[in-house]
């Protein structure tokens, strides 16, 4: 929802709070797996407030947990081109 309202901050600190209590999750049950889609959207928010390296991280994580998933790799490449060519390009 903070996403869509143009809150990026807001959405920022709550898929930060999803991961954190995904990974309590993960330690309590080892069966259970990390949320890609959550590493996703964060990067998502964090592209745009343009900070790259943190994005750049969570696109990471992203495809490490779900390799096979298309969405980690367009978050990908979509930090790398904002980055390069600003926010407005992607509008």
């Amino acid at each position: 929802i903070h996403f869509q309202k143009k809150e990026y901050e807001k959405a920022e600190s709550y898929y930060t709070l999803a991961i954190e209590l995904t990974k309590r999750q993960c330690e309590l049950d080892p069966n259970k797996k990390e949320n890609a889609a959550v590493f996703s959207n964060r990067a998502a928010a964090r592209c745009r407030l343009q900070k790259w390296e943190l994005a750049l991280e969570d696109c990471y994580q992203t495809i490490s947990i779900k390799p096979t998933w298309a969405k980690g790799y367009y978050r990908l490449a979509l930090v790398f081109h904002t980055r390069q060519h600003g926010i407005a390009e992607v509008n």
